[in-house]
């Protein structure tokens, strides 16, 4: 349901689910399945009103999101695409060519599209603020570093020391893992691990923090974080925003695709591997091309990444690409 209605100031809305069942095998619920589908099905239906009125996708969401970080993200993206020439003169284009649509002698129609998405990690109802997911941080005298959490596996254990060392400049041998045996968390399936370590490395940060904050210090030195939510409309512990262009050209003869763009602007907290974040997206992106062109080849389009950086705990960004490409490739 949140997915369905973004950041978008939407006064009324419904939203209706269906569940139904089949004879084949049963299979986990996928989250980012729905949001993507979602996120797709609202993009492409505002695209629609802009094709029917005087507005272009821009100008329909800069008047209809109201928060200044959103909206950064996606004019970010839209200025490093140069989305705002080519826009108008793609739909140009199409206006004056419209009755030559079969021409063998006419040129390969381009399009460019935007959408935006974010992938919330923590929600206020699940089962990571119903069993209250916390950390302890116990600070020695040496400099070294205990962190009582629940279990994690070795990339998610990394991330966490990584982004502790950055955040009190520390070698990560410095840093213990003490994992919790019987912990009240069941991270359940592979995309709630990874929300589950995003949320921990943000606590750890916290603690950091209220450590710093202090003047003096007893050693050994312990602090302790749990998942707060607001009651307000901060529905996620966390979230990362992303808003992405794609750029495409259809041959008139075969009507085969081809790509000649694609440029994802990102915000996620701060950033502890800009480098290994933009391999992570372009990944993201390219598994969802091979999934969008099936039994085509295509020529390997230039991936532009780029970042709005903040001072927010660092969010991971596995699977972000997944509610933005889809709906801006459609359009």
């Amino acid at each position: 349901a949140l997915a369905s209605i973004g950041h978008y100031d939407i006064e009324n809305y419904i939203v209706r689910g269906k569940a139904s069942t089949s004879q084949n095998s049963s299979t986990a619920l996928n989250e980012n399945i729905m949001d993507s589908a979602a996120f797709f099905a609202l993009e492409t239906h505002l695209n629609n009103i802009c094709l029917k009125s005087s507005f272009t996708p821009l100008e329909l969401k800069r008047l209809n999101i109201s928060d200044n970080d959103t909206l950064k993200v996606i004019e970010k993206c839209a200025a490093e695409s140069v989305y705002h020439r080519k826009y108008t003169s793609y739909q140009w284009n199409d206006e004056f060519d419209i009755n030559k649509l079969y021409s063998p002698t006419l040129a390969p129609y381009r399009g460019i599209g935007i959408a935006f998405g974010y992938e919330g990690i923590g929600y206020a109802k699940s089962h990571l603020t119903a069993k209250k997911l916390s950390v302890e941080v116990r600070f020695e005298k040496n400099n070294d570093i205990q962190i009582y959490l629940p279990p994690v596996d070795l990339e998610q254990e990394d991330f966490i020391k990584q982004t502790l060392s950055r955040k009190l400049d520390l070698s990560k041998n410095q840093i213990k893992m003490n994992f919790l045996a019987e912990s009240s968390l069941d991270s359940g399936a592979p995309e709630l691990q990874d929300s589950t370590a995003s949320i921990i490395a943000s606590l750890v940060c916290k603690c950091a923090e209220t450590y710093q904050r202090k003047k003096t210090h007893s050693y050994p030195e312990t602090i302790k974080k749990s998942v707060i939510l607001s009651q307000n409309k901060n529905y996620f512990f966390a979230k990362s925003n992303a808003a992405a262009c794609v750029e495409l050209e259809i041959d008139p003869c075969t009507f085969r695709e081809q790509l000649r763009g694609i440029w994802v602007t990102v915000t996620c907290g701060e950033i502890i591997d800009k480098e290994s974040a933009r391999k992570t997206i372009v990944l993201c992106v390219e598994k969802i091309l091979s999934s969008l062109l099936t039994n085509e080849i295509i020529k390997k389009p230039k991936i532009n990444i780029s970042f709005v950086e903040n001072k927010s705990p660092p969010v991971q960004v596995e699977s972000i690409a997944w509610q933005i490409i889809p709906s801006a490739f459609a359009q």
